[in-house]
């Protein structure tokens, strides 16, 4: 199931950045096109990668204990 909300998150935050860059002007289309792919790129990377580690992380040894004992 957590890789289907890592998908469709991936997807809406594609494209929020691409409507973000392309609002720039930018000298030309190259440039715009470098932009998109390397923030689409960053933004992606760190969003797996967080949703994983705390997927992932062991969270029963922290407070508040009532949150923490189930996940």
């Amino acid at each position: 199931m957590i890789a289907f909300v890592i998908i469709a998150f991936n997807l809406i935050l594609k494209t929020i950045i691409i409507k973000l860059i392309s609002s720039i002007r930018y000298d030309t289309q190259s440039e715009m096109l470098s932009q998109i792919t390397n923030g689409v790129f960053i933004a992606q990377f760190l969003n797996t990668g967080f949703v994983l580690l705390l997927v992932n992380s062991n969270m029963t040894e922290h407070s508040p204990k009532f949150i923490t004992r189930y996940i």
